[in-house]
C-alpha cells in the first residue's frame, strides 16, 4: 500500500509506496506523461511528443539514450 498525491483527478504526480520509494510523474499542459522520476538510483525516464517521430513520442532513459 502506498500513498498517491494527485495534480488533476486522474493523474498522479507522486506516489509513495510501501519501501518509501517516491515516484514522481511530470505532465505537459496536454496531461501528457512527459517524465518519471525516482527517489532511488532507479533511472528516470523522459517523454517527448512532437510530429516528426514514430507515432508523436519520443522516450529517453536516464542516460538521455533513446529508447
Amino acid at each position: 500500500m502506498g500513498i498517491t498525491d494527485h495534480h488533476a483527478p486522474e493523474y498522479a504526480c507522486r506516489r509513495v509506496d510501501a519501501r518509501g520509494i517516491v515516484t514522481t510523474y511530470s505532465y505537459d499542459v496536454e496531461n501528457r506523461l512527459t517524465g518519471v522520476s525516482y527517489s532511488d538510483t532507479t533511472p528516470s525516464a523522459s517523454y517527448y511528443y512532437d510530429q516528426s517521430s514514430y507515432n508523436g513520442l519520443t522516450i529517453s532513459n536516464g542516460k538521455g539514450r533513446r529508447t
